[in-house]
């Protein structure tokens, strides 16, 4: 089975709230059902109700100690590159120029430590 495919049936708007339920009811057992790690719907529903409403935590000042240093991460579907500039400012821009239709920066490389 694909990572993404759908492991429970969508045929009614109840089954994200039953998924929730069983959450719960597993959390108190120490498990939890393998939906919550494989199953496309809810991987869209925390995008949308997570990724794109809430501060997503992207690097650590100290991944970046020197000014022109940048890691490329990614928050929920989006790739983005997070850059301290010369000024020692940071940044985060999406990994993607729309005019070209391809990503910015495509290799990260280790910040030299000093």
């Amino acid at each position: 089975m694909n990572i993404h495919q759908r492991t429970i049936p969508r045929d009614d708007g109840t089954v994200l709230e039953d998924l929730c339920d069983r959450v719960e009811r597993g959390l108190e057992r120490g498990t939890l059902p393998v939906e919550v790690f494989a199953d496309d719907a809810v991987f869209r529903a925390e995008v949308d109700r997570i990724f794109t409403r809430a501060w997503v935590f992207v690097a650590h000042e100290s991944e970046l100690p020197k000014n022109g240093d940048y890691v490329l991460r990614k928050i929920g579907l989006d790739n983005v590159i997070v850059t301290r500039s010369s000024k020692g400012e940071f940044s985060v821009l999406l990994n993607h120029c729309w005019s070209a239709l391809r990503k910015l920066v495509q290799f990260w490389r280790e910040p030299e430590r000093a």
